[in-house]
């Protein structure tokens, strides 16, 4: 394989661990609003960590949501999706609000 075969290959592979690790934020975000009972009404993903940005390690995806409560309240935030050791791949999410 030559210079450009494993360039190509390597262009591929980080490419494809990226989708999975957004894929899986996505995931772990919605688990994360089922479990307390919130209605997702918008979340975008944030190239920069927000409230995280001193308290998170590169690994975790944040994004910035709106949510609607059980009791009917809108609330706007940011949610971590991922830990510190383990990023993407730690079951950790948590949530810092506006307000």
């Amino acid at each position: 394989m030559d210079v450009f075969g494993v360039m190509l290959l390597l262009i591929a592979v980080a490419a494809a661990f990226q989708f999975m690790a957004l894929w899986r934020a996505r995931r772990m975000l919605n688990d994360w609003a089922r479990e307390r009972h919130y209605q997702i009404l918008s979340a975008r993903f944030c190239w920069w960590r927000g409230p995280f940005l001193w308290h998170s390690s590169r690994g975790p995806v944040v994004y910035r949501v709106v949510i609607r409560t059980p009791d009917g309240q809108v609330q706007h935030g940011w949610v971590r999706c991922g830990g510190f050791m383990l990023g993407i791949w730690s079951n950790k999410a948590d949530a810092k609000w506006e307000g």
